[in-house]
């Protein structure tokens, strides 16, 4: 019954904020522009159907018009939306709650009944969670209903969005909570959960830009490994045949070419060993770190779209556009195969790994504010 009535207490709190019910308001303007977006025998619709513009592909009824509905739910608006300016807003709201609880007063009348100091500080720390699972529901739900009334079919996929979503947020309030507790000052807990969610941002950012430079050059090293085997093959061809410097031109520009093809592959293959050692150590930095992005990823795997192949595989298919020059169809292809080992990276990373690890992070930063709150004199 205490824990009840702390969970209740938290509850009041949370709803007594204008940031809970702007936040919530958000959400089902959100939801709104979202349902307003509509598909006809034509193309697609906006602002239920105040606007709208022929596109063939996009009808009602293809594979590529639920593939747009579902990325846009999935790589947009949980991204953009729920995963950083709701959350944003979820930060502000719930930061003072612990420093305002360890304020005089407030906590001597909990910790004056018959309950640790550990169960008390659990269920605060779950009642805070409250705020995003609250928001976070009520946006899924009416995603749920939009896609149900525009796509016909009713994709409980969707609702995996509200662990993850949570989950996301509780990377960033442990820290938020910890600082509260070490500092008893709202502003200070605010700023360094700031500062902490720009760390993650900042080193997320940088795997993604290694990796794609690693496989970049891995691709060019591989590029150049082929036209070295394909000048030595020919060369081998020439000899074969009889062919001498002194009697064939093209045996001379073959072996000239192979020479620098040599070193070219030599050059490239050292490139590429350096780049993935770059990429080998910046993975073991952020070891540690909790996966936010990965975690806010897991939506795009699970929410129902085609698993084999992306929305740009749809919307452009697997070749070049017809219509590209001849000299840019190379690069479009390395490319394409640099694209595609990037995202095979990522999926092939355990949704086990990714939320096991961001757990273990989040146990130790709890444990170390369960420690000093039982510590501290109140």
């Amino acid at each position: 019954m205490q824990s009840i009535a702390l969970l209740q207490d938290s509850w009041r709190l949370l709803r007594s904020r204008k940031l809970f019910w702007i936040t919530l308001a958000i959400n089902l303007l959100v939801v709104v522009l979202y349902g307003s977006i509509g598909f006809t025998e034509n193309g697609v619709s906006i602002l239920f159907g105040l606007t709208s513009f022929e596109a063939p592909r996009f009808r009602l009824g293809l594979p590529l018009a639920r593939e747009l509905y579902l990325t846009i739910f999935a790589n947009f608006i949980v991204t953009l939306w729920l995963g950083w300016i709701a959350t944003a807003l979820a930060i502000i709201s719930t930061t003072s709650i612990f420093p305002d609880f360890l304020s005089e007063g407030a906590i001597d009348m909990v910790l004056a009944k018959p309950i640790s100091r550990t169960r008390v500080f659990l269920v605060k720390y779950a009642g805070s969670l409250l705020f995003v699972l609250m928001q976070v529901t009520t946006f899924c739900v009416g995603a749920f209903l939009c896609v149900g009334w525009r796509m016909g079919e009713w994709n409980w996929g969707l609702f995996v969005a509200i662990p993850l979503i949570v989950l996301f947020f509780s990377y960033l309030y442990c820290v938020n909570v910890l600082l509260g507790v070490l500092t008893r000052s709202t502003i200070a807990a605010l700023i360094g959960t700031a500062i902490f969610w720009l760390v993650l941002w900042a080193t997320n950012s940088a795997e993604t830009i290694v990796r794609q430079i690693a496989y970049r050059q891995d691709e060019e090293a591989i590029a150049a490994v082929a036209r070295r085997d394909d000048l030595d093959k020919r060369l081998k061809e020439l000899e074969a045949a009889g062919k001498t410097r002194e009697t064939s031109n093209e045996f001379e520009r073959v072996r000239g070419s192979l020479k620098t093809a040599r070193q070219t592959a030599d050059e490239e293959a050292e490139d590429a060993s350096l780049g993935m050692r770059w990429l080998t150590g910046i993975e073991w930095a952020t070891l540690i770190l909790p996966k936010h992005a990965e975690t806010i990823g897991l939506v795009d795997r699970w929410v129902g779209k085609d698993p084999e192949r992306s929305f740009s595989e749809l919307l452009l298919g697997n070749g070049p556009p017809p219509r590209m020059p001849e000299e840019r169809r190379e690069q479009f292809a390395m490319d394409r195969r640099v694209s595609e080992r990037v995202e095979a990276s990522v999926k092939s990373t355990s949704s086990l790994w990714i939320i096991g690890s961001s757990l273990a992070f989040e146990v130790v930063v709890l444990g170390a504010a369960v420690w000093l709150f039982r510590r501290k004199d109140f």
